[in-house]
């Protein structure tokens, strides 16, 4: 499966925005109004996963909707609207908060929710943010290998 060249450039471009703030652990990281460190007032956003600023690029073109998700241990996230249609034909609604939703991989054109890719070894794009690696190092490895 080969990733739609459109998004990929969005994507990518996005990453290497000096101005996007990098988060683990999570697509989207969020925070009360009175922080301020929140990078856009809306959605309130201190942080994103690298899979999150494409999710958040999939909420702009209305492919998936997103909504904050207060955690029990007061940590404010996104989730976004995973909707899909089961073995049995049945439609379920599902939210993701840690990996793209299916339907964000499929209007991307990726081969996984967490895409891996190959930078000394097969290792999962979540797991190379959540490693220390730059949005401009992942942006390329996205742009070389997806």
């Amino acid at each position: 499966m080969t990733m739609d060249p459109a998004i990929k450039a969005r994507w990518v471009a996005a990453l290497r925005d000096p101005e996007a703030k990098q988060a683990k652990g999570t697509l989207n990281r969020v925070q009360p109004p009175t922080d301020p460190e929140a990078i856009n007032p809306d959605r309130l956003t201190v942080g994103q996963c690298c899979l999150g600023v494409l999710a958040e690029i999939a909420v702009a073109e209305g492919i998936t909707t997103s909504e904050v998700d207060e955690r029990p241990d007061g940590e404010r996230t996104t989730k976004y609207a995973d909707p899909y249609t089961d073995r049995e034909g049945e439609k379920v609604s599902d939210t993701a908060s840690g990996v793209l939703p299916r339907i964000v991989r499929d209007w991307a054109g990726l081969p996984d929710t967490n895409p891996s890719v190959n930078h000394n070894g097969r290792h999962t794009l979540a797991a190379l943010n959540d490693g220390g690696f730059s949005f401009a190092e992942i942006a390329d490895l996205i742009d070389a290998q997806l």
